[in-house]
């Protein structure tokens, strides 16, 4: 996109008002005819020069619908326009453009130019027919990288050290929460299980703290919760309201709920 310059002091300079003066329109529309006429050399007469193109064509490129001769003989008048018909001032104004153009076209034309040799290189030098290559394309001899096939997974065994009651349970709350345990995390999880066990932790009670506080890990118990009994009943020395009173009640609790679902269902 060419562009030029367009001075603020254009529309009050004394050669624009003389220029409008002489044809009798307003200073505005004397501002237009001169960029019409400035983008149309341009394009069509880079070096300013206007003397191949008739009085008509220039008013027509300024977009003057007036007589052509008026028009030109306003411009030379008022020193837009030489008596030779050269733009004034041409060079200061779009020479720099004109210049990159040409700057910019010499450019293009060595690199064409370059391009077109370095073609001529490459198939001077690939032609085997004719000319002993120094360097013959060999096979590939690099051995394709093998993933390990891996075989199947190893079935899921629970210990017999954990209740599959509890398990299940602690299966089922995890799903509820939408945090179903893969292989992987069932592993995982037993593995957690043994570390509490070889910790002095009852791992049944461990799922069972973890049911009832809506817990998706396992942790350590409380001093006070791993010595108390696990059998699901009362001792002489346990005390009602503990752990195990806990989860039977919760258990209980999530039974009955269990049973109104089902009923529910068979009544809809």
């Amino acid at each position: 996109m060419a562009w030029i310059e367009s001075h603020q002091t254009l529309g009050r300079h004394p050669k624009t008002l003389r220029c409008a003066a002489a044809l009798g329109i307003p200073v505005v529309a004397m501002v237009g005819h001169l960029h019409f006429l400035w983008w149309w050399a341009l394009e069509f007469a880079e070096d300013g020069d206007l003397s191949r193109f008739h009085d008509a064509e220039i008013a027509r490129a300024s977009q003057w619908e007036g007589e052509g001769a008026a028009f030109v003989e306003a411009l030379k008048g008022a020193g837009f326009l030489e008596t030779d018909n050269r733009l004034h001032d041409w060079d200061d104004y779009a020479g720099k453009l004109v210049d990159r153009r040409k700057r910019n076209k010499d450019r293009m034309k060595q690199l064409r130019a370059k391009g077109v040799a370095d073609g001529a290189r490459h198939v001077a030098c690939t032609c085997a027919a004719c000319v002993k290559l120094p360097y013959r394309t060999v096979p590939n001899r690099t051995v394709p990288y093998r993933t390990k096939e891996r075989g199947p997974s190893a079935p899921f065994e629970l210990p017999e050290w954990i209740d599959a009651q509890v398990w299940g349970d602690f299966l089922e709350m995890r799903q509820k929460m939408r945090a179903p345990p893969t292989l992987k995390a069932k592993a995982l999880l037993v593995g957690k299980l043994e570390k509490l066990r070889r910790e002095g932790n009852d791992p049944n009670e461990a799922l069972r703290e973890s049911i009832m506080n809506s817990w998706k890990g396992l942790f350590p118990l409380k001093p006070s919760e791993k010595a108390r009994p696990h059998d699901g009943g009362h001792d002489g020395n346990s005390e009602p309201g503990g752990g195990v009173d806990k989860y039977v009640a919760f258990k209980a609790e999530l039974d009955a709920r269990r049973a109104r679902a089902a009923a529910s269902l068979s009544r809809a």
